[in-house]
């Protein structure tokens, strides 16, 4: 693209006419500053070169008016004009008083937003002598670019926002917003660097944009905006994992149903467990829809889950941390040893839930005592953390919905299960679920009652997330 000749010279006379032409007066006391703006194509007049950003190219910095401005060596305005471009070529005489270390300055405006600015800071005015003044910038846009924001999508918050130079700018104010429309704003961001670092953001789309100003308190319009993705950590979804410690127990129940028996004992390392079961807003957020049959509150339950889409979860919510993944997704196999996010075994999930405890509930024995630790034989979901949690600090492992186990079940796997960590049978048709749900009664929300994975009652089905402890 050509590029635009921009031509100031002073020519000292007396002053100027009604047709901005030059006129005779005493030239040891003013001068005359012609200044000249024209393209060297006549179809191109006044528009810039195509600043390097592929969304701009179509919006070159054209300019319907134009404002000159000569300063004397205090930087006071001595003189000024506004007037408006004529097919691309247009000059003006400014009548001056001679001096030194005068400054002249040419802002050009697009509907009133500065896109262009050019200027000479050492014009000497001498008397009896012409002198010739060289504009610097006019033909670079004067509205700066953000060229990137990396990384994005953000994985921890951390992340920087990049823009271009501009040659007559010496300050930068970059602003923040939660919405493309900007309301709301705020500054982040004043001074001569061409990049911000930002650190611990929250999750979520964080908009940018970006205008230049310099020592003259010429300020540009707002560059175009770009946005950044931060990825929710586990404390902005809510995902408050807690520890639970090393021990063994007696897994099972003499007084329950023949699948939980034989009582036995089971040793178990210490692991962390989801202080509630994974609620709709969080299996949004790392998923992207909501599969659930009960809805109206993102801190609800998750429901209608597939034991297949639980294990996708847990595998998205390690990527998400950084950390390997647990679950194959050919074979859908565990690795025990990874140090992602999994589903409970069974005996993980018995012995959390139980927290010490010996009676058929985290809170006693008797219904009055389920009612202060869950939700039971009612006809609807509730949101999370409502009830009473066990004294490990877990909420509603009785009742509201039925959380998936990673084994596979098998009626009489206590008679043959291992004592340390056990993980379940090697194969099944049907995975275990545990902790009973909102529909079902209080005998079925037991600390030690198995049920198994029935698709018939997916819609009441739910989970809750578990790590290695010491990772």
């Amino acid at each position: 693209m050509k590029k635009l000749v921009l031509l100031v010279m002073l020519i000292f006379i007396a002053g100027c006419d009604t047709n901005n032409s030059p006129t005779s007066g005493n030239t040891h006391e003013t001068g005359s500053i012609r200044v000249i703006i024209a393209g060297e194509d006549t179809t191109e007049k006044i528009t810039p070169d195509a600043v390097n950003k592929g969304k701009q190219l179509a919006k070159p910095a054209t300019v319907n008016s134009l404002v000159v401005q000569v300063l004397n060596y205090n930087n006071a305005v001595v003189h000024s004009l506004t007037f408006t471009p004529t097919d691309g070529f247009f000059e003006v005489y400014i009548t001056v008083h001679a001096e030194s270390n005068m400054k002249v300055l040419c802002i050009g405006k697009n509907n009133d937003i500065i896109e262009r600015f050019g200027l000479d800071e050492d014009v000497d005015v001498e008397p009896g002598k012409d002198t010739s003044a060289e504009i610097i910038g006019w033909n670079s846009r004067y509205i700066p670019v953000l060229n990137s924001i990396s990384p994005n999508p953000s994985p921890d918050g951390n992340f920087s926002v990049f823009w271009n130079q501009i040659d007559t700018a010496s300050t930068y104010i970059l602003e923040e917003a939660d919405n493309p429309q900007f309301t709301g704003t705020k500054t982040v961001y004043s001074g001569a660097n061409l990049q911000k670092d930002f650190t611990g953001k929250s999750g979520g789309t964080y908009y940018y944009r970006v205008k230049s100003s310099n020592k003259y308190n010429v300020t540009s319009g707002w560059s175009e905006s770009e946005s950044v993705e931060v990825q929710a950590s586990l404390s902005d979804l809510g995902i408050h994992m807690l520890p639970i410690p090393e021990g063994s127990f007696d897994m099972g129940s003499d007084n329950g149903l023949s699948n939980e028996m034989p009582v036995h004992t089971v040793k178990l390392d210490a692991f962390s467990m989801s202080e509630t079961e994974i609620t709709q807003g969080q299996y949004k957020e790392i998923i992207g829809n909501n599969p659930s049959h009960f809805t109206g509150d993102d801190t609800l339950p998750v429901d209608n889950v597939k034991w297949t889409d639980a294990a996708k979860f847990c595998n998205e919510l390690s990527d998400r941390e950084g950390l390997d993944r647990c679950y194959s997704e050919n074979t859908w196999e565990c690795d025990f040893s990874a140090n992602g996010f999994r589903l409970p075994t069974e005996a993980e999930w018995e012995y959390a839930c139980r927290a010490g405890t010996s009676t058929q509930y985290y809170t006693g024995d008797t219904g009055s005592d389920l009612a202060r630790a869950g939700w039971y034989d009612t006809t609807e979901t509730k949101p999370v953390k409502q009830k009473n949690p066990n004294v490990w600090g877990l909420y509603d492992m009785h009742g509201n919905v039925e959380e998936l186990c990673n084994d596979w079940y098998d009626s009489e796997y206590y008679s043959t299960s291992p004592a340390d960590n056990p993980y379940g049978p090697e194969d099944g048709s049907y995975r275990v679920v545990r902790g009973g749900c909102a529909f079902k009664v209080a005998s079925q929300c037991r600390s030690t009652y198995r049920d198994s994975y029935d698709w018939s009652l997916a819609y009441v089905t739910g989970f809750r997330v578990v790590r290695r402890e010491n990772e």
